[in-house]
């Protein structure tokens, strides 16, 4: 496909002229969406590693991460989630939860009832990008 061979030149130029947070994030999200799985993650890196991100970037940074989900990432998303200096459960605890039910785990069934609605609109999300992009 065209678009996504540009889209693709686009970002590694992007990279390699502007690098910031905000460049690694478009391009992580071009290369989940071309499948280069291992240069989306390398990538993020940039950002999901830099707590100046999180006050910066925090929707783009869940988008990233819904967007992993969409195209099946869940192990590396988990391993994210598990990383104790992001603390990333306490921050996206409804996008924790979305994971849980994506992979059918049954802690799935622990939701908190306040945190159905969010969680049910973060899986609607998943399952547009997932039809969309993936």
């Amino acid at each position: 496909n065209r678009e996504r061979a540009a889209a693709l030149d686009y970002a590694r130029h992007a990279l390699l002229t502007e690098r910031n947070m905000h460049t690694a994030h478009t391009a992580a999200c071009i290369f989940l969406w071309n499948n280069r799985i291992e240069e989306a993650f390398d990538t993020a890196r940039e950002f999901l590693f830099a707590p100046q991100a999180y006050d910066a970037i925090e929707q783009d940074i869940l988008d990233f991460l819904i967007f992993a989900i969409a195209k099946e990432q869940y192990q590396r998303v988990l391993d994210i989630f598990r990383l104790p200096r992001l603390d990333l459960r306490e921050r996206f605890t409804p996008l924790f939860y979305a994971l849980l039910y994506s992979i059918g785990d049954p802690a799935y069934d622990k939701l908190p009832p306040e945190l159905a609605e969010p969680v049910r609109d973060i899986i609607a999300r998943i399952q547009e990008m997932a039809d969309k992009y993936a």
